[in-house]
């Protein structure tokens, strides 16, 4: 069985629990942006797909599952980072990492809403290697786990999830699991998926997490983000409204 899940710390509780039930599992390990393209050449079983690149071409053949990467609130891991005080309404231009356009989407929004401005965005090359001197130098946008990185060291002056929720109080959804609607074992599967990842002992699945812990995120930041700041399932009709308001917002926005 394939599934194109990015390798991000808020996917890890979906790839732990398909790792102890799936024998066979092939993860295809790719950028966001190019989800798209990977899905319509590899036909996985299941796919966690960005809400930008969802299509009607898509779900001819793939059905959403109630299973998503969302926040209700603070998220941590999409933001604009800095290292001194700013007034973000004399902001014109953004430096961002080239990661998510849903996200890079949903932020050029959320300023036009508050502040009545297109924001440009710069989308420039942001690893470890740079990001001390890029956040030093200039506001940046970071989406993943070097802006949970930023979180730990720096000063986050946005935060994506709080303003979504604070103007809409839904939750905001970043990507969603699809899966092939031809496929019966496959449904199954993705029932089962649903009930442990809201029923599981969480703190076991973030003990399996030790790639990241012992790299640079310390435990308790990465349990808060994990059990606090992420939502991984969503009833179905809140789901499909959510995310049809999200798509009328971000197809009027080009990045």
């Amino acid at each position: 069985m394939k599934i194109i899940l990015p390798r991000y710390l808020n996917c890890e509780p979906i790839r732990i629990i398909l790792k102890n039930i799936v024998s066979k599992l092939e993860f295809l390990n790719i950028e966001p942006s190019r989800t798209l393209d990977v899905l319509n050449y590899e036909k996985p079983e299941i796919c966690m797909i960005p809400i930008a690149q969802l299509c009607e071409k898509i779900l001819k053949n793939y059905e959403i599952s109630e299973i998503c990467i969302a926040s209700r609130g603070p998220v941590r891991s999409v933001g604009i980072y800095y290292t001194h005080d700013i007034d973000l309404e004399d902001l014109d231009k953004i430096y961002s990492t080239k990661e998510s356009a849903t996200s890079i989407k949903i932020l050029k929004h959320i300023f036009r809403i508050r502040f009545k401005k297109d924001i440009e965005i710069m989308r420039i090359d942001v690893n470890r290697s740079n990001l001390e001197d890029l956040i030093n130098s200039k506001p940046i946008f970071l989406i993943g786990d070097l802006a949970l990185e930023a979180y730990y060291k720096y000063k986050i002056i946005l935060d994506v999830g709080e303003e979504w929720y604070e103007l809409y109080n839904i939750p905001l959804i970043y990507a969603i699991l699809i899966y092939r609607r031809d496929i019966e074992k496959v449904k199954s599967l993705i029932f089962l998926m649903k009930y442990l990842l809201e029923f599981s002992d969480k703190t076991k699945i973030i003990r399996e997490v030790d790639h990241y812990l012992m790299k640079v995120l310390p435990y308790d930041l990465v349990e808060e983000y994990l059990t606090k700041n992420i939502i991984y399932t969503l009833e179905r009709e809140l789901m499909l409204k959510v995310l049809n308001f999200e798509k009328k917002i971000i197809e009027n926005i080009n990045v």
